[in-house]
């Protein structure tokens, strides 16, 4: 196994909160073993999600 990351590299690689490090994680079904697979964490692609509140109902 690789590097492992603690959730608080993780968030800082991101930009993000610990909380939301640790959201995005989970999201991605990346498994903690003693730390994060800092390979899995690189790959990940934050986007931003569409507003769905802006939708007209057809």
């Amino acid at each position: 196994m690789g590097e492992l990351w603690t959730v608080e590299q993780a968030a800082a690689h991101w930009g993000v909160s610990e909380s939301r490090a640790r959201a995005i994680l989970a999201s991605r079904h990346i498994r903690r073993v003693s730390g994060y697979p800092a390979e899995e964490i690189r790959q990940v692609r934050l986007r931003q999600g569409a507003r769905t509140d802006l939708r007209k109902d057809s």
